[in-house]
């Protein structure tokens, strides 16, 4: 099960455009890149503000050819601080990565504890593709995010005022 809590905002003239997009598809490549078998969506639910066409929140369900069901819940009706968590549970243990992806704990055993680098580390990349001429894209992400577009079932909720 994976879980986000992002404060709503307004961009591109509706709330939560953007907002929604990227952390659901940055959810759906950490899915994709650690899973060993591609999961398809089984089942959407969007909750869609009275006053906007883009999602603010919500429930995600993938299962893979072996049967394995993953849980994702994005919830950016959250007021405060962002919280960014991700909890893995497998046949082998569990997985939470928190605060942003600074810390990792498997089992209840610490593994890293660091400061948030997320955009260092990004614009390092975006530099080394450009010094070598190089572009970089994953499109699975998007299209995870374009089936629940798709397929998923809209729920409308109370409107998003900021």
């Amino acid at each position: 099960m994976c879980g986000y809590g992002i404060p709503a905002r307004r961009g591109s003239g509706s709330p939560v455009a953007w907002g929604f997009l990227i952390p659901v598809s940055m959810r759906c490549r950490l899915q994709l890149k650690s899973c060993p078998n591609r999961s398809f969506l089984q089942q959407a639910r969007l909750l869609v503000p009275s006053n906007a066409q883009t999602p603010i929140a919500a429930d995600l369900t993938f299962s893979d050819p072996q049967g394995a069901s993953i849980e994702a819940a994005f919830d950016f009706r959250q007021s405060g601080p962002p919280t960014w968590d991700m909890h893995i549970d497998t046949d082998k243990g569990r997985l939470s990565l928190t605060q942003g992806g600074c810390r990792l704990v498997i089992d209840d055993e610490l593994i890293i504890e660091d400061e948030e680098r997320e955009y260092q580390g990004l614009y390092a990349r975006f530099g080394e593709l450009i010094a070598n001429k190089r572009s970089e894209v994953d499109v699975a992400p998007l299209r995870q995010v374009a089936d629940a577009f798709l397929y998923g079932y809209r729920e409308a909720t109370e409107a998003f005022i900021e």
